[in-house]
């Protein structure tokens, strides 16, 4: 998806700004599932995260497309 949405001279920049959010998440996600293992138990982290997974997945198979070409709501103006 990088090379069809990020134009060539960009990509670099956004695949670094992929890459640390990856490792920001984890530091994000670590001290919250620590909490909620202290407070609900182990099995409320599954179903935290599971739940926030099946939220992402959806909002994602109706707001991401493979080509900017088949996009909704970019512009002609966008596009070029």
């Amino acid at each position: 998806m990088t090379s069809r949405w990020i134009p060539a001279r960009e990509r670099s920049r956004v695949i670094v700004f992929d890459l640390h959010g990856v490792y920001l998440g984890m530091m994000i996600a670590f001290p919250i599932a620590v909490w909620f293992m202290t407070t609900w138990g182990w099995p409320w982290v599954f179903y935290t995260f599971g739940l926030l997974d099946i939220v992402w997945s959806v909002l994602r198979y109706f707001l991401v497309t493979s080509r900017p070409e088949d996009h909704p709501t970019i512009s002609p103006a966008e596009l070029a």
